[in-house]
Parts: C-alpha cells; structure tokens; sequence
C-alpha cells in the first residue's frame, strides 16, 4: 500500500470556507473554539461530519445563520477523504491526495440537492430504481397528475427516453390514454402512479367475498390472514363457499388450523371440501383472492369528455 497524500489543515478550511461565504479565518475561529485546532483531532475517528456541522452552523461572531445545507456539505469536505476507521492509507492503496478537488466537490454539492431541484431524468431513474414515495409525489407534481409513463414494447420496464418526452408534454396538455403512432402501434401511457400494477394488487379475505385485507386483516371477520399460506386462503375460500358463513368462533379456529397445518389440516375437518379444492386445483381453477385497485383519476379522458366515462 501507498500512504496518501493529506491535505493539510488550512487547505480543507479554505475549501469549507469558500462554500460557507465566509473567511477562512472565522472558520477556523469557530473550529478552534469547538476543540478542532489541528488535522490530527480534524481526522479523528472519534470526530464525525455531524460533530463539525454544530460546531460551523452558525460560527461565532457571524450575524448571520449558515444554512444547514452548506454547514454539512463544508463539514463533509473537512473530513471528506479520512476513512472510518481514521487510518491515511485507502483500500486499494490509491492516492486519494485528489478528493478535495473540483469534480468531488460538485459531487458532494449534487448529493445535497433536494428532490424539487433535481433534473426530471434524474427524479424518473431514482423512482424506477426504488419505488420511493417521495420521487412518486414529485413526478406527480410534475406531471400535474397527468398521464406520462411510456413502457418499452412487450415489457413493463419504463421506455425512460419517450416517458420523459411525454412529461414535458403533460406540463402543458392533458394526455390520453394512448394513442396509434405513425407506425399504426398502439401506445398506452399511463399515470406514475398506475403503471406498476404490482403496486396495485389487493389481496380479498377467504372468509369475506370482496372484502380487501390490509396487511393480512379482515375488517369484518376480525380474523388477520398474515400468516395464512395462499393455498390454505383459497381453501378457506372454498369452505365459505360451499360450506356457508361459520360462526366467528369457528373461523377463528379454522384460521389457526390453517397457519398451523395448512390444507393438510383443512382437508381434514372438510374432506368433501378437499376434494372439491384437489379437482379445482387441477384445472386452475381455484380462486384467486386477486384483485387490481382501480387508479384515482381526478379529470375524465380526453376521449370521452362529453359522457365522462373514465379509463384507466
């Protein structure tokens, strides 16, 4: 391994300095007064980026507040190349003398930004990439929570050129719900919010025909199906079915029997029933217990302004 090269004290501070608008001298001023005077206690393990943005945000003798934004950025470029464990020699025994330089402090700078200043492409990746809420609302925002999201041909995956395309367009003008291209291709476009269908999927009780479960709980049989495997569900299905509404003392006992032993432990008590699921089984047709949400729309299709009909 090769030692790095560190920056010195007084260089860091300028760096941190010019990004705080103020003097080089007041921030080592404020940094002094906080017990961090030399580089050996600067990159000390036992000092982290949150312990220097208290002592800059704001420095003493200032008439002004440091936002907090700027504070951690200059307290990250302080520290910004001494590893965790406060050793000077990198992994891979690179020369990092260069991570205080220009390219990694626009980084730096770019990774504080908040969501409403980021690029519409940049928001779009970040969603595609975590299914965030937070990236969700901001694209709805952006969109007016109009229709934009444009899927690749014969996939789910996000065509991320033409969906940013169509976003521009939905700042302006409402966008139907498809359209024929050039090409004579049917284009679907779709909400932010709708076209993940996986997000959408509602899971009905097995006791309570139409009845959505939330996390695994039916509001009107008092019984949570959590930890209810699907082809137990399905078998209790068939029990409502064709056995009728039990009492709630009953269902409580045959959802036990279903987390604990399964269909196995159903087919038991109900082997007319067992056979009944066997037969459907084979067929695929047992019941689902699926169902797709329908997406909130707020204005009604461009195509069908005069009846107001509404597609999805």
């Amino acid at each position: 391994m090769t030692k790095n090269t560190v920056i010195p004290f007084e260089d860091r501070v300028e760096k941190a300095a010019k990004i705080l608008n103020i003097n080089p001298n007041q921030l080592t001023e404020a940094l002094k007064k906080s017990g961090v005077d030399c580089l050996e206690i600067l990159d000390s393990s036992s000092v982290s980026v949150e312990d220097l943005v208290c002592a800059i945000s704001p420095p003493l003798g200032l008439s002004f507040e440091i936002p907090f934004i700027k504070a951690k950025v200059a307290a990250g470029i302080l520290k910004i190349d001494v590893p965790k464990d406060g050793s000077d020699t990198s992994k891979d025994g690179s020369d990092t003398s260069k991570v205080g330089s220009d390219t990694s402090l626009a980084d730096l700078i770019k990774s504080q930004r908040p969501v409403s200043q980021w690029s519409d492409e940049e928001v779009l990746t970040k969603y595609i990439e975590t299914d965030d809420e937070q990236y969700e609302s901001e694209l709805q925002r952006r969109s007016k929570n109009r229709r934009f999201i444009v899927l690749k041909e014969g996939n789910k995956e996000v065509d991320v050129e033409a969906s940013l395309l169509m976003l521009k367009r939905a700042r302006k003008e409402e966008i139907p719900s498809f359209f024929i291209g050039e090409d004579k291709k049917v284009i679907h476009i779709y909400k932010v919010e709708a076209y993940h269908i996986d997000n959408r999927v509602r899971y009905e009780s097995p006791l309570r025909p139409g009845v959505m479960l939330f996390d695994g709980f039916c509001k009107v049989s008092n019984q949570n199906f959590k930890n209810v495997g699907d082809p137990a569900r399905k078998f209790l299905r068939l029990i409502h079915l064709f056995g009728g509404t039990q009492s709630r003392m009953e269902e409580a006992k045959l959802v036990k029997i279903a987390e604990k032993e399964g269909v196995d432990g159903l087919g038991k008590i109900f082997p007319e029933i067992l056979v009944q699921y066997m037969e459907l089984s084979a067929i695929d047709g047992l019941p689902s217990l699926k169902t797709i949400a329908p997406v909130e729309t707020r204005q009604a299709d461009p195509f069908y302004q005069k009846t107001g009909n509404r597609t999805y």
